[in-house]
């Protein structure tokens, strides 16, 4: 097939242990109708939303604009424009997606997000998972610059913070869980601060400072 386009989709990610059914057996015409193999040389999908599910509730990417093309028996993945909603962690615009999934592993070459209206708040990802069952390592690069920080606080402390965290994250482990993972991380924050919350004032007071 040449050219596939499919109007409006939606694809669920999950992570389970396939038990596959077997296959019923095939009517003796089969071999003269069916083809054996089909190939998929470029599907588009516009819109698009790509989910899953993230501390037991839906995220994704939603209204997205994706792009399937062939690498061998394999396939690569294009997504540009949409939104990222992953709660409790802010909306942030897509602008491009890229990467590869065989079945030893997932390269992501560039995953890069606009959080707000702010234009040079953006936030880069790149790495590899393994897919293989025996190989489900990860390592990744996250590179965050300019983010606002009052939208990666607890919804409480929001109106009470402000200004700007940049970092750059390297993230590995065995698997994807946590206890089996680690991080190294430079974190700087421009132009912070912190008003209008009551232990300040209680600082201010043992402080004998205003």
């Amino acid at each position: 097939l040449d050219y596939v386009r499919i109007t409006r989709g939606e694809v669920e990610v999950q992570v389970y242990e396939p038990h596959p059914e077997p296959s019923p057996p095939k009517p003796w015409y089969a071999k003269y109708i069916l083809p054996e193999r089909v190939y998929l040389n470029h599907v588009e999908a516009d819109p698009a939303n790509v989910v899953w599910q993230f501390r037991g509730k839906r995220a994704g990417i939603y209204d997205t604009q994706l792009l399937i093309t062939p690498h061998g028996r394999d396939f690569n993945y294009h997504a540009r424009g949409g939104t990222m909603r992953m709660d409790p962690l802010p909306k942030m615009q897509v602008k491009q997606i890229d990467m590869r999934i065989t079945r030893q592993l997932l390269t992501l070459f560039g995953l890069d997000l606009q959080e707000g209206s702010t234009a040079d708040a953006m936030i880069h990802l790149e790495g590899k998972a393994g897919t293989a069952p025996d190989d489900r390592s990860v390592d990744f690069r996250f590179d965050v610059k300019r983010v606002p920080l009052s939208e990666w606080v607890p919804a409480d402390w929001r109106t009470h913070v402000g200004g700007a965290v940049s970092s750059e994250i390297h993230w590995t482990g065995k698997d994807t869980k946590l206890e089996n993972s680690a991080g190294q991380a430079d974190c700087r924050i421009d132009s912070g601060d912190i008003h209008g919350l009551p232990f300040l004032n209680k600082l201010a007071d043992l402080a004998n400072d205003p």
